[in-house]
């Protein structure tokens, strides 16, 4: 029994540890779902400051592109660091926005990084394209590899947007798939905004499996221009699948593309993160399960992936929830390396839940806590009602024999009123706090439930033990 106990004393030392090292600079949200609003609360990782908001909003937060196959467990992507491109070369007092259309020299500074397109020597440049302009280079390198070209009176446009029509073109310029000229559909409805011209492109995008992961789909749908985020995930997509998956074939008079091979390690989960019971900060583990080289140094199946779970928004109400994950090194016995700052992608290729066993054995404890949570919560809250509605009393009652005996009548039946009123009122919120918080909990040891004997329904919002990854940059 003392070695048990010295055991467990020393895991929670070392969880300690290792948490209080990946815990820095974080925001994390919690949201319980109620009938009248979230019960949130907000943790700012930095300074350990924590804030309780009743009938709230769970925080959102800017997260990266989500891991194939596991639409809400994010992580950042290569995708990211094309919008932050954009963001910095875009200086001109307007704000930016990720989902605003597309213009066509943020296109081309996608493309060219993409398929590493480089300016040649002595490059003529569009007159209406200013020496010095922030995606120069790339438009010209664009040009001449014929990927994109510039307008019959001879210049580029640089800021007009792209319309989806004109991007499908210019991506199926480099596939050569099965298409047809039929009216194009996605998930069953016709797109909108796509000429006759430009239905074969469209239909031969579509059946490249590109638009499969592509974000907010009715939007892409339903809207004539595709957005900074849909056109850089895209083509994303497009270079990790011509580079490593090689599941797309090229057209023989393609542009000129180079897609170098990405580094992929393989890995297995070790440790279970979900949006239900993630922390912020927390740390996890990952085991490769091939040999990889990286950057001269060999690391064979065996070695270990470490990350950390950056942020968490509880399931809730209508709400999937989210993690997002960041892999911040790969180690083996005498050797350990960062991970760039932006994972190219990462593929979920083998799923799994958590088995029958392990479910059950953790239900009562899961289940207790996250009601005992809630009520705590919600009782605190019920609390904070009944001392403000105290002393806003005890302030107009206070009120009425200061005003009375300063023989101010009008002021005296003012303070009256609002006395009844702060009493009705007090009643009023705390009957929707026992309302809201009734709910909660029952939805919470309800959706516990759910997971003992449907586990799958929240697996695309979690990475579970034994799950395999494949991890490009």
């Amino acid at each position: 029994m003392k070695k048990v106990i010295c055991a467990l004393m020393m895991a929670s030392f070392i969880s300690l540890s290792a948490n209080a090292h990946c815990a820095k600079g974080f925001v994390q949200s919690y949201a319980h779902p109620g009938l009248f609003g979230s019960q949130s609360q907000v943790a700012n990782g930095a300074t350990a400051d924590t804030t309780y908001v009743l009938g709230g909003k769970a925080l959102k937060t800017r997260h990266g592109m989500s891991i194939k196959n596991k639409e809400h467990v994010f992580v950042s992507h290569w995708a990211n660091s094309m919008l932050d491109l954009m963001r910095v070369g875009q200086e001109n007092g307007q704000k930016f926005d990720v989902k605003g259309a597309v213009l066509r020299s943020e296109l081309a500074v996608v493309l060219a990084d993409a398929f590493d397109l480089q300016e040649k020597a002595g490059a003529k440049n569009f007159p209406d394209v200013a020496k010095g302009y922030w995606a120069e280079s790339q438009i010209n390198a664009a040009n001449e590899a014929g990927i994109m070209i510039g307008y019959p009176e001879g210049v580029f446009k640089p800021d007009q947007k792209v319309t989806k029509a004109e991007f499908f073109a210019t991506i199926a310029k480099i596939l050569d798939m099965e298409t047809s000229e039929a009216v194009p559909t996605l998930n069953g409805k016709k797109i909108a905004y796509i000429p006759q011209w430009a239905y074969k492109d469209t239909n031969e995008v579509i059946n490249s499996g590109l638009l499969t992961y592509m974000p907010d789909k009715n939007a892409a749908i339903n809207n004539q221009y595709l957005s900074k985020e849909q056109a850089a995930f895209i083509v994303g997509d497009l270079k990790y699948n011509l580079a490593y998956y090689k599941k797309l074939r090229v057209a023989q008079n393609a542009p000129c593309c180079n897609c170098n091979a990405p580094v992929a390690i393989k890995v297995k989960m070790n440790d279970r993160i979900s949006a239900k019971t993630a922390n912020a900060g927390e740390c996890f583990t990952a085991t490769v399960t091939e040999d990889v080289v990286i950057n001269g140094v060999a690391f064979p199946a065996g070695s270990l992936v470490r990350g950390k779970v950056k942020c968490v928004q509880r399931p809730g109400y209508e709400n999937p929830g989210f993690v997002k994950v960041k892999f911040t090194k790969i180690e083996n016995k005498d050797t350990e390396l960062a991970f760039p700052k932006d994972i190219s992608e990462v593929r979920s290729t083998l799923t799994k839940n958590p088995n029958v066993i392990a479910r059950f054995l953790g239900f009562p404890f899961t289940a207790t806590a996250r009601v005992a949570g809630v009520t705590g919560r919600y009782a605190a809250g019920s609390a904070n009602i009944i001392s403000n509605r105290t002393e806003e009393f005890g302030d107009y009652v206070g009120g009425i024999f200061v005003e009375g005996a300063s023989l101010k009548g009008a002021a005296a039946a003012r303070s009256f009123g609002n006395s009844f009123y702060t009493i009705g009122k007090g009643i009023f919120d705390l009957s929707k706090i026992l309302v809201n918080g009734t709910f909660g909990v029952l939805y919470e040891f309800g959706d516990e439930l759910l997971y003992v004997f449907a586990p799958g329904l929240s697996n695309d919002s979690s990475l579970n033990p034994n799950e395999e990854l494949v991890i490009l940059f």
